[in-house]
C-alpha cells in the first residue's frame, strides 16, 4: 500500500510536472511569439523610419539640387548680362575714344596748317620788309652819294673860286 501510494504520488507528481512543463512550454512559446511580434514591429517601425528618412533626404536633396540649379541659372544669366553690358560699354567707350582721337587729330591738323600758313605769311612779310629796307637803303645811298657829290662839287667850286680869287 505504501508502494501504491508512492507510485500514485509519483504518478501524480509526474503528471503535475508534465502539466507544469507543458504550461511552461506554452508560456515560453507565447513569450517568444510576443517577443518576435515586438521585434518584428520594432524592425518594421525602424524600416519605415529609415525609408521615410531616405525619402525625406531624397526630397531635400532634390530640392537643394533644384535650388542650386536655379541659382546657377540665375548667376549664369547675371554673368551674361554683366558681360553684355561690359561689352556694350567698352564698345561705346571705344567709339567715344575714336571720335575724340579723330577730333584731336583734326584740331592738330588745323593748328599745323594755321601755323604753316602763319609761318609762310611771316616769312613773306620779312622778305617784303627786307626788300623794302634794301630799296630804302639803296635810295638813301644814292641820295647820300648825290649829296656827297653835290657837296664835293660845291667844295671843289668853292676851292676853285678861292684859288682863282687869290
Amino acid at each position: 500500500a505504501v508502494e501504491d501510494r508512492k507510485a500514485k504520488e509519483l504518478k501524480l507528481l509526474e503528471n503535475t510536472l508534465h502539466v507544469e512543463l507543458g504550461s511552461e512550454k506554452q508560456e515560453r512559446r507565447e513569450v517568444e511569439q510576443l517577443m518576435m511580434k515586438q521585434i518584428e514591429e520594432k524592425l518594421n517601425s525602424l524600416h519605415a523610419d529609415v525609408h521615410a528618412d531616405l525619402r525625406r533626404r531624397d526630397l531635400e536633396s532634390s530640392q537643394r539640387t533644384s535650388e542650386l540649379s536655379r541659382n546657377l541659372d540665375a548667376l549664369s544669366h547675371r554673368i551674361d548680362q554683366t558681360r553684355s553690358i561690359s561689352e556694350e560699354r567698352l564698345s561705346k567707350l571705344s567709339d567715344v575714344l575714336k571720335e575724340e582721337v579723330t577730333r584731336l587729330t583734326s584740331i592738330l591738323s588745323l593748328e599745323k596748317q594755321m601755323r604753316e600758313t602763319t609761318e609762310v605769311t611771316m616769312f613773306k612779310m620779312l622778305e617784303d620788309m627786307c626788300t623794302k629796307l634794301q630799296k630804302e637803303i639803296d635810295v638813301e645811298r644814292k641820295e647820300r652819294e648825290r649829296s656827297e657829290a653835290s657837296i664835293l662839287k660845291l667844295l671843289e667850286d668853292t676851292c676853285a673860286k678861292a684859288e682863282s680869287g687869290r
